[in-house]
């Protein structure tokens, strides 16, 4: 899901993925998103009989939160020094784990349940999903569970920014008026 364009790893994806051996009627790709490679990626999808992957353009984001919770895997390939990368962590707060390249923040987002790929390597990338498409049902389950557990206690709730500014107001008022005193 995302802007299609060079380095973000759709080809790729697309490729590993048409290489990879597995039943990919019980494997299907899903693909969101749009942007300048869609015509090379649509091109080299209908050149392959039988691919079972979808391309579901620009999607809500009701559309895509839907998507990512009936989705096994989520997958994020890019090869751009991604700083982060939000849809791991969409994907996880979903209990959904995620394959994704070592590429900047991406490892760190998609948590210690994430399987890991090569940035830019289409074999890579082929291996860490035939990995996860012979995963036992017990390892996923953990690996779901844990993903979901695990961001919880990685990020800071949001209630507590709110909280931390009133007390920074309050005590930066309550110091002033400290000084104040202090020079009277």
């Amino acid at each position: 899901m995302g802007r299609w364009v060079d380095n973000k790893g759709v080809d790729i994806l697309v490729k590993a993925y048409q290489q990879a051996r597995f039943d990919k009627t019980k494997w299907p790709l899903r693909l969101m998103g749009t942007g300048p490679l869609e015509t090379k990626i649509r091109q080299q999808i209908n050149g392959t009989a039988g691919t079972h992957i979808d391309v579901l353009g620009f999607v809500s984001d009701e559309r895509k939160s839907d998507v990512i919770c009936h989705s096994k895997w989520v997958v994020v390939p890019p090869h751009t020094n991604e700083d982060l990368g939000l849809v791991p962590f969409e994907a996880r707060s979903a209990g959904v784990p995620c394959i994704v390249s070592r590429d900047g923040g991406l490892p760190e987002a998609a948590g210690r349940d994430a399987l890991l790929c090569v940035p830019g390597s289409i074999d890579s990338l082929r291996e860490a999903l035939e990995r996860a498409a012979a995963m036992s049902e017990e390892e996923y389950h953990m690996r779901s569970c844990r993903t979901k557990t695990e961001l919880r206690d990685q990020l800071t709730p949001m209630e507590f920014y709110p909280c931390l500014y009133r007390s920074l107001v309050e005590g930066s008022r309550a110091e002033s008026g400290k000084v104040r005193q202090t020079i009277l």
